[in-house]
């Protein structure tokens, strides 16, 4: 009887140790960290590397789900692809999609939609109160004219790319 008794106990215990386990695994699924990819130009790399093969692009406004994290890299899973990507070119919020050039670039944030609205106006050249507060402080009608020429100056995203990876800036940075 007494040897009943103590294979009962060992096997509630054990069905419990399972549940407890079964449960736990099946919380930390349900707490995966969600990430969005915030860049046009981002890549699944194969590796937490810049120059690591490249797994696959994924688009603006994809669902990443975290799987590990290694310094300024990422593991994640994304449609049917696994691979890493550079913490800068994710968002913790969806990004809107429907955003400008500089929305894309910076994400789709507050801050990024007001520099988006201060570019449209450095489009424009400088307004006539600062034209007016230019000349007011005796700036040269040269520098106003040189500040009007850096106005005018494009910049493409791949001279960004380049200008990233020469500088090892971003998610070339060591």
């Amino acid at each position: 009887m007494a040897d009943r008794i103590v294979r009962w106990k060992v096997r509630t215990a054990a069905s419990a140790a399972l549940g407890l386990s079964l449960l736990l695994g099946a919380a930390s699924q349900a707490r995966a960290e969600t990430l969005y990819v915030r860049s046009e130009d981002a890549s699944l790399r194969s590796a937490a590397d810049a120059g690591a093969a490249e797994v696959g692009p994924v688009a603006r406004g994809t669902e990443l789900t975290v799987v590990s994290r290694d310094g300024s890299w990422i593991q994640v899973q994304a449609g049917g692809k696994s691979g890493w990507i550079h913490k800068l070119k994710t968002a913790a919020d969806k990004p809107d999609t429907s955003g400008g050039a500089l929305a894309s670039l910076g994400g789709g944030s507050r801050d990024s939609y007001v520099k988006e609205a201060e570019s449209g106006r450095a489009a424009r050249g400088l307004s006539p109160m600062a034209e007016k507060y230019a000349q007011n402080k005796a700036l040269s009608p040269e520098s106003i004219a040189a500040v009007k020429r850096m106005e005018q100056v494009v910049v493409s995203r791949k001279e960004i790319e380049g200008f990233l990876k020469e500088g090892k800036l971003g998610e070339y940075a060591p």
